[in-house]
């Protein structure tokens, strides 16, 4: 917000995305209550807040809903803590679970599994945790986004681990899983009674699973063979 406003608000934030490599679109809402901490008109206390929110995320693959709770004592800061339930619906290659990180997980495993009916539908719920930091010096902007994963999924037989469609990774269930995005991005303001911005610039990103011994078979390696991705 670019204005102190009303200390209790109604907000909304939707993002409708598509994606290649993995293939996806996705329906991301975040619609709920804020409660502004500050009457301070300085730029480091803009948008301060405490909050509640009801989070839905839909993709033709995955469902997710369930409770946001928000805190963001600085306009530079931001703690999200989630907790999801979530459904796979069985469609495309999603859900496919394995036995160990050893395991092939590859785009030819996956569509192969696929065509012999090896996907399935199923449920969970994940706990999500989330650090944003955020910076802007004149057209400058530099944010980072830090997310902890913990998934509990109704897995098949033996199954210890997963492949998920929305951080491309293999995942332990009943484990962690930590993902970060950097962006260095530029911003381009535009005059008007908005306020509009432009965004455009690049992402890094890093993502790392941590396995407990119990998802692995008798003589694996105790390591990770799939990690950390690095993407940008």
């Amino acid at each position: 917000p670019v204005n102190v406003g009303d200390r209790h608000s109604i907000t909304y934030t939707n993002l409708l995305a598509p994606r290649v490599n993995p293939l996806g679109l996705e329906e991301r809402l975040w619609i709920g209550y804020q409660y502004r901490l500050y009457d301070k008109t300085g730029d480091i206390w803009k948008g301060s807040n405490i909050g509640i929110f009801l989070r839905p995320i839909l993709s033709p693959a995955i469902g997710l809903v369930g409770p946001t709770v928000q805190i963001q004592p600085l306009a530079i800061l931001r703690l999200r803590a989630t907790w999801s339930y979530v459904g796979w619906f069985g469609t495309f290659s999603y859900m496919e679970s394995y036995q160990s990180p050893w395991d092939d997980f590859s785009d030819t495993r996956l569509s192969a599994q696929k065509d012999r009916g090896e996907n399935y539908a199923t449920t969970g719920h994940q706990t999500e945790l989330e650090l944003l930091f955020q910076v802007r010096f004149k057209q400058i902007v530099l944010r980072n986004t830090f997310t902890a994963d913990y998934n509990v999924m109704k897995l098949r037989g033996d199954d210890d681990v997963y492949y998920d469609i929305r951080v491309d990774a293999l995942v332990p269930n009943k484990g962690w899983l930590i993902f970060n995005d950097t962006d260095l991005l530029w911003a381009q303001d535009f005059k008007g009674p908005r306020h509009s911005t432009l965004l455009a610039g690049t992402r890094a990103t890093v993502v790392k699973a941590f396995y407990p011994d119990s998802v692995y078979e008798e003589g694996e390696a105790h390591t990770d063979p799939n990690g950390p991705i690095f993407k940008l």
